[in-house]
This record gives C-alpha cells, sequence and structure tokens, in this order.
C-alpha cells in the first residue's frame, strides 16, 4: 500500500479558505480514492486544532474530520529515538541564509517521511526550500 506523509498545512486547506485550498482538496479526494495511507507524527493533530481554534472553527467539526481520516487511511506515528535522530539530523545539515534551521516539528514529518521511504507532502514553501536537496519532499502544489 501506498503511503505519503502528510503535513497538517495540507489537511487545514480542507477546512480552511487559504492559497491552494482547492488543490488540496483535490489531492485529500485523490488520495482516499487511491487508498494512500497518511502518516503523521503526533504533533499533527495538535497542530490541526491550534489552527481550527484560531481561526474560529467547530472544534466538534474538525473532531470528526480528523476521525474519519483515522479511521479510513490516516495513522499517528509516535516520535521514537530513530525519528527523533534524524530529526536532528536533518536541523543540523541543512539551513537557509535568511531564515536559518528548519524548525524540530517541520523536520520530525520529514524525518518520518525519509525512514518510511515515501515523500513528505507541504505547502510549507520555507521548508521545501530549506530541505528539498535531502528528497522525499514534494510541494503540494506541484503534486496536482
Amino acid at each position: 500500500m501506498e503511503k505519503i506523509v502528510l503535513d497538517s498545512c495540507v489537511f487545514v486547506k480542507l477546512f480552511l479558505d487559504e492559497a491552494d485550498y482547492q488543490k488540496a482538496r483535490n489531492f485529500m479526494r485523490k488520495l482516499c480514492e487511491q487508498n494512500v495511507t497518511l502518516l503523521v507524527p503526533p504533533v499533527f493533530v495538535y497542530e490541526v486544532y491550534y489552527i481550527a481554534q484560531k481561526y474560529g472553527v467547530d472544534l466538534d467539526f474538525i473532531e470528526q474530520l480528523i476521525a474519519r481520516h483515522q479511521d479510513y487511511n490516516m495513522q499517528e506515528i509516535a516520535l521514537n529515538p530513530e525519528i527523533i535522530q534524524q530529526t536532528k539530523k536533518i536541523i543540523q545539515q541543512t539551513s537557509h541564509p535568511k531564515s536559518g534551521f528548519p524548525s524540530f516539528y517541520d523536520a520530525s514529518y520529514h524525518a518520518l517521511a525519509m525512514l518510511n521511504d515515501c515523500h513528505f507532502i507541504t505547502a510549507d514553501r520555507k521548508h521545501y526550500e530549506k530541505t528539498k536537496e535531502l528528497g522525499h519532499i514534494r510541494i503540494l502544489s506541484e503534486v496536482i
């Protein structure tokens, strides 16, 4: 079964009218149709709820949206020493002259993709630009 690591910034486009929201919705529909497993770190749920609360989105709706994907095709992968070590490598090996190092949160998604030999799908262009040379990452605007 094919799998990807999904960034929370892509998932929140399912309920926020942001740039590329239609691409995110089409992409998520395609993933469900193709039975692709979505791997996410534990921070994913916290980030989604934080954004929903920030924008006044009903949290019961968010709970249902996340539960629907967990029942269907989303797996939360606990951080373990291997993921943490890979995350630290990403942070230590990559930097951008103007924007610095990637965040530990973003790097943990990327590490999860690297260790599962799949792609990390993000809409975060800053992280993408800092780490694209490592592979295992694709930007939402280029996947559909």
